[in-house]
């Protein structure tokens, strides 16, 4: 309860200072828009809708796999044979890996391309997932770093092509239709895996998020051929 609390306080801490900083931007921004003509304020402002429809596609396998695994990887690791506390641990091991990931996958796609990041980053995190059923404990902690640094990598490079696919005036509304429907794939993913996980075995439901990553990387030339259109 205390930590929440902390956390509460923090939030609130950092809600002022940015309506603090941003207050006068924002009216500065509005006002000339007030004083002239209206422009129209209808639909989403999507510019490529085939484009955005295969990014949020993309998005929604990604925002599940991501969820999904961070709700079951402490049970394959009980399943090994470690304890609540150190599979707690471990999941601090991931989010430092996706810590670097968003730093590092964003400076690694200015320089190779997003087509090309996202499928580097997509094809090892499947091969992570998977890589996490027969290794040992001795080898947990850089499996699980490299995985944190590619699992939240993708959606660094992703995040890129939600501003291309919408019209500048509307960008706002663009990047709230995207996360509601990205965020809401993050909350259904553990059920759906979960399902898999009921039917058949916990090991199952690692190769299926494995394969959902894979499957972007098909996602990832159609969404790159759109672009080019």
């Amino acid at each position: 309860r205390l930590s929440l609390l902390g956390l509460g306080w923090v939030s609130l801490l950092f809600a002022g200072g940015f309506w603090a900083t941003w207050r006068q931007k924002d009216q500065q921004r509005i006002k000339p828009a007030q004083t002239g003509t209206a422009p129209a304020d209808r639909g989403w402002g999507i510019l490529h809708p085939k484009t955005f429809t295969t990014l949020l596609s993309m998005g929604v396998l990604d925002s599940s796999v991501r969820s999904a695994l961070l709700t079951f990887i402490p049970f394959l690791l009980i399943e090994k044979g470690m304890s609540d506390t150190s599979a707690g641990l471990m999941l601090t091991i991931i989010f430092a890996g996706g810590a670097a990931g968003k730093l590092g996958c964003g400076l690694l796609a200015n320089r190779l391309g997003n087509a090309t990041m996202i499928v580097f980053t997509e094809i090892l995190t499947g091969t992570f997932i998977l890589l996490l059923l027969p290794v040992g404990r001795v080898m947990l902690l850089p499996v699980l770093f490299l995985l944190g640094f590619f699992l939240n990598g993708t959606s660094s490079v992703l995040l890129d092509g939600v501003a291309d696919s919408f019209d500048s005036a509307k960008r706002s509304r663009g990047y709230g239709l995207y996360f509601t429907i990205y965020l809401g794939a993050g909350a259904l993913g553990p059920i759906a895996y979960g399902f898999v996980g009921d039917t058949w075995q916990l090991t199952s439901v690692f190769f299926a998020m494995a394969l959902a990553s894979l499957a972007i990387v098909p996602l990832t030339g159609l969404y790159h051929l759109s672009r080019k259109r």
